[in-house]
């Protein structure tokens, strides 16, 4: 072992036809490179430090960044790597053009445009077509974004999902038929329809989809023109994703691989721990031995959810040199204790049990952000704040040549209704017009351009946020609290999302509600594969806090079920 490392010498390759738990066929005959070596790195332990600094040690051995290629899970990891480029290596973005996620890589080799994406405007052009109805975020705007786990709440719903569960790995309408753990009503004549008349349809308007964009680049044989690969989080890639990767193989002299099979939560699109539990037999392994995030009481509880897997490599890893703290508590105590005051992530395993807390939040004015449909933010909302921030800055009586951008006056002047008098006739136009055009004014403009005296000096008299009519009440009330105790409305400390929007993040207070909707209830309940699903998405939960995990108890029968939970504070 040196400098927290564990390193394992295992075999390379051979020619394999490696095939999915779920009878999905992953790559036919794929052949490794002569180096193969697979870092695996539970929580906080520096996955992606480790791989720039294997990234810089090729630098420093003369290869060139742009026969580097890093394919990353998601927007927010590239965007991680690019930043300790830029910070850590001192180079320009540009000279790595193939730093990016896989289906952006995918985008880049097969030469398409962006109009070409099956995005949201042509999800809701297919289903007023044919008259589907789909709730929550039809399709990615763009691609690089998480994958998200799809609503279930219409029977189209139920096909869409079955849908996206086929073909992320690379399966036909009867193979996912006959494999789809899918909700109760799936409909195999409605699964049949819907993939014809969306084939048809992308056919008509030359569009792709993701699954699309790795299958023309399997069937054209595209690759990145690189020596050197590295792939990043994984465990969370799809049977369809791995062939892909694998396809890349021996076209590069040497392949750094990611991961932690203990983190695979991204099952609803095809992700499964098998593929890197079977190249971490087959190729160099190298084990991160020390957690920068994780302190020793978490670590205690998060061993007790995961150890109880069987389909895993065991490995042991070091807390960081902090007891830290887990509490288990009534639902009223832990929304005490989220105060806002620290960073703080409210996690459930489905979105829809976060609206009671946003509520209570609300109530209480403590500053935060709901990401998903879990709940109300005012503060997530973009342009009220930035209305409310310019009605406080108007409020101070700026001088007369401070800047304003026509952005940020046109979301102030959405808020004041016409009926006040204060906002001239033709005026809003004219300010979304020069938001077009980025323009910035100076507040003697504002006067004397725009003819906005009234507003400005009613602005300057109010007490509150009164005038700003188009504000919901509730919405008003919550920002002028905001502002009445920090004097200006505050960044939020706490996020409330669901555990899978949580992943690769951290935070010093992680609050954990165990509650699960039927079908994933029934689904860990099921059998072993089930369980030990669940296991991987609540050692996931536990293991972003920095400092404490509040655990919630139960607000039905239907939760997760902690395993029993033993520290002995002292000993670290």
């Amino acid at each position: 072992m040196e400098n927290g490392l564990d390193i394992r010498v295992g075999g390379c390759f051979r020619e394999s036809d490696v095939t999915a738990r779920n009878g999905s066929s992953r790559v036919q005959g794929a052949i490794a490179p002569p180096s193969v070596r697979v870092i695996l790195g539970p929580p906080g332990c520096g996955k992606t430090t480790r791989l720039l600094g294997l990234m810089e040690a090729e630098l420093e051995a003369g290869l060139s960044p742009a026969r580097i290629a890093c394919v990353t899970f998601t927007r927010a990891a590239r965007r991680q790597v690019q930043e300790q480029v830029v910070e850590k290596l001192g180079l320009r973005l540009g000279s790595f053009p193939w730093i990016r996620t896989l289906h952006s890589t995918a985008y880049r080799l097969l030469g398409i445009h962006h109009d070409q994406i099956l995005a949201n405007d042509r999800w809701m052009e297919f289903c007023e077509r044919h008259g589907y109805l789909l709730s929550g975020m039809l399709g990615a705007s763009d691609l690089d974004g998480a994958p998200r786990e799809m609503p279930t709440q219409t029977p189209d719903d139920i096909v869409r999902t079955a849908y996206s569960w086929g073909r992320s790995r690379g399966l036909d309408v009867d193979r996912t038929l006959a494999l789809c753990p899918a909700e109760q009503g799936l409909s195999a004549s409605g699964l049949r329809l819907f993939w014809r008349r969306l084939d048809a349809f992308k056919a008509e308007h030359g569009l792709y989809d993701f699954p699309d964009l790795l299958e023309a680049v399997l069937q054209r044989r595209l690759h990145p023109d690189v020596q050197v690969l590295f792939v990043d989080e994984a465990q969370d890639l799809s049977p369809q994703q791995i062939a892909v990767i694998e396809s890349w193989f021996p076209h590069c002299d040497r392949v750094y691989v990611a991961g932690d099979e203990d983190q695979t939560i991204y099952e609803f699109q095809g992700a499964d721990p098998t593929w890197l539990l079977d190249l971490s037999r087959r190729a160099d392994v190298e084990t991160l031995r020390q957690s920068y995030r994780v302190p020793a009481a978490v670590h205690a509880m998060a061993g007790g959810i995961i150890q109880q897997n069987r389909q895993r490599i065991p490995k042991e890893y070091r807390p960081r040199p902090a007891i830290g703290d887990v509490r288990f508590l009534s639902e009223s105590a832990a929304l005490a204790a989220v105060d806002g005051d620290r960073s703080t992530f409210v996690l459930a395993r489905n979105r829809h049990y976060l609206r009671r807390w946003a509520q209570d939040l609300l109530n209480r004015a403590v500053p935060f952000l709901v990401e998903g449909r879990g709940g109300v933010s005012p503060l997530s909302k973009g342009r009220l704040r930035t209305a409310v921030d310019l009605a406080l800055r108007l409020r101070q009586s700026p001088c007369e040549d401070d800047r304003i951008n026509a952005g940020d006056l046109d979301a102030l002047l959405t808020q004041v209704p016409a009926s006040s008098g204060l906002v001239p006739r033709g005026v809003k136009t004219q300010v979304r017009e020069a938001k077009r055009l980025e323009i910035v004014f100076t507040v003697s403009e504002l006067r004397e351009d725009l003819g906005l005296n009234s507003l400005l000096d009613a602005m300057r008299r109010a007490k509150g946020l009164e005038l700003l009519q188009g504000i919901p009440t509730r919405f008003r009330e919550y920002f002028e609290a905001l502002v009445k105790r920090h004097g200006e409305l505050p960044e939020p400390c706490v996020t409330l999302t669901s555990i899978h929007g949580a992943k690769g993040r951290e935070a010093d207070l992680v609050v954990v509600l165990p509650d699960l909707t039927r079908t994933t209830s029934r689904a860990m309940l099921a059998g072993t594969a089930g369980r030990e699903a669940e296991n991987r998405v609540f050692y996931v939960a536990v293991t972003r806090a920095r400092e404490e995990v509040v655990l919630v108890a139960p607000r039905g029968r239907r939760h997760y079920p902690f395993p029993s939970y033993r520290f002995e504070g002292g000993q670290l």
